[in-house]
């Protein structure tokens, strides 16, 4: 049987938690960001025209027609295989059984590259070229091959992950900070990968030693506080999880403790190719500082035999260690570097409107203004959720009015504080991240709440519906 949306194979409960249809959307969304941002648009006739003159019209050659870069197309190859793995994959999920999906995922594949490189003709600081529509749809139409070999089994393994995930949500969430940190650092994702411009980027990081905190006259900047911080963050949930299942095996534990040091080196190796930004030491220093503290407090202290014995006070430990780790994240994202202005300075700049901006001086689409603003978007998210378990016997309706109305106070009152902070612009727009990061955490705890007691019907053999589900699983499985 083929598995599908309706296939009762593919778990023991008879649905599926995994859908590539969604995954799929995200995938493609974060193609067109990447690359189109950071949305500079020139909507001129001259600039177009100007932008068609520079468009790469001759396949394997640059505008000067010299050899195009294959290190570029390789990459651009790369990023556009899952693009069609998981259009493959939704295809096949799909209850209409197309006759030839592979065909339709690189004809999609070529269509949605084309759409792409036509937009980016509007945009001032993006080339148009064949060779990467050429390569984007070899990387939609290998993607699509891999998934016809590898579907069932790639299906079966990660719906089986997702659910040992949902099990241990703090799994989820460790991978939830991984991928807000490599979006944090790499972000707006403008990559060269020759060689000569990895080498002036490493002579830039080796440089960059020199200009360490308390080494030289520098000071600690706000971002690299903050990289600090979500390490020690990241490290605390990392084991955390793995106190809440001591069965893996210690192989296994040997290895995510491996990956989870290795994750900074591997992050500052990765910027060396960005094309925009300058690369520093202090990015791999504070990532394994906040991990090396974080060891030492969440698994040093608190994996012992001692601290197995009183999970109660093991967990009340992790609970105040990330309530104490969130809160100074918080604090220095919206008020460092921890200076007031005099009053008479604040009161001259209030009455003058100089640090009020409706609109950002870098522009709506830019991806500095969008950076700060999901940074808003996820510091919230979890003031959200933990509101919403303290109001869980209200409706999901009330829960969502009552935690925008304190999330529309909270960011008035911090975008109003922030201007009597030097270097810092109050943005009212920011106050719309705020209510929607809120809202996102009553929509995320209700989802996890329904999800929960879902799940315990399937696995409680006391219960009425447990029995006919047990029940069915053991027909299926005999």
């Amino acid at each position: 049987m083929t598995p599908g949306r309706n296939n009762p194979l593919t778990a023991n409960d008879g649905y599926r938690i995994i859908r590539f249809e969604w995954l799929f959307i995200l995938y493609a969304l974060l193609v067109f960001y990447v690359t189109t941002v950071p949305f500079d648009f020139g909507l001129t006739i001259k600039s177009i025209a100007n932008e068609w003159r520079q468009t790469e019209k001759i396949p394997l050659l640059q505008e000067d027609f010299s050899r195009a870069s294959g290190s570029d197309m390789f990459v651009n190859m790369l990023f556009f295989v899952p693009f069609g793995f998981l259009l493959y994959a939704t295809l096949r999920e799909n209850k209409k059984q197309f006759a030839h999906p592979l065909w339709i995922v690189i004809f999609l594949s070529l269509l949605y590259s084309l759409f792409i490189e036509t937009f980016q003709l509007l945009l001032n600081d993006r080339y148009t070229s064949i060779n990467d529509l050429i390569s984007n749809t070899l990387g939609g139409g290998v993607g699509a091959l891999v998934a016809k070999r590898t579907y069932s089994q790639i299906s079966a393994f990660a719906e089986r992950l997702l659910r040992s995930s949902l099990e241990n949500p703090l799994w989820m969430l460790w991978a939830a900070l991984l991928s807000i940190q490599t979006f944090l650092v790499l972000a707006p994702f403008r990559f060269d990968f020759k060689l000569e411009h990895i080498g002036n980027k490493l002579a830039q990081w080796q440089r960059s030693w020199s200009n360490l905190p308390y080494i030289s006259e520098n000071s600690l900047s706000q971002y690299h506080l903050e990289t600090f911080l979500l390490a020690l963050l990241l490290t605390g949930v990392f084991f955390a999880a793995l106190y809440r299942q001591p069965q893996i095996s210690r192989s296994s534990r040997r290895l995510l403790v491996t990956f989870l040091f290795a994750f900074y080196p591997l992050l500052t190796l990765i910027t060396l190719s960005r094309s925009k930004g300058r690369p520093d030491a202090e990015l791999l220093l504070m990532g394994l500082f906040g991990c090396i503290i974080g060891f030492l407090f969440f698994a040093v202290l608190l994996q012992g035999k001692a601290a197995r014995n009183q999970t109660d006070l093991v967990a009340r430990v992790y609970r105040k260690a990330f309530l104490a780790i969130y809160s100074l994240l918080f604090i220095t994202h919206f008020f460092f570097p921890f200076q007031l202005q005099s009053w008479r300075s604040w009161g001259s700049l209030i009455l003058e409107k100089e640090w009020l901006h409706f609109i950002p001086d870098s522009g709506l689409f830019s991806s500095k203004f969008i950076l700060a603003m999901l940074c808003i978007f996820w510091l919230i998210i979890p003031f959200g959720y933990a509101y919403s378990r303290r109001i869980r016997m209200l409706n999901l309706k009330d829960r969502i009015v009552r935690i925008s109305w304190i999330s529309f106070i909270l960011g008035g009152s911090i975008e109003f504080l922030q201007s009597s902070i030097p270097g810092q612009n109050v943005e009212p727009i920011a106050v719309v991240f705020f209510i929607a990061g809120g809202a996102t955490g009553v929509l995320l705890e209700s989802w996890w709440r329904h999800w929960r007691s879902r799940n315990r019907i399937f696995t409680d053999p006391q219960h009425p519906a447990g029995k006919t589900r047990s029940t069915q699983g053991a027909l299926l499985s005999s």
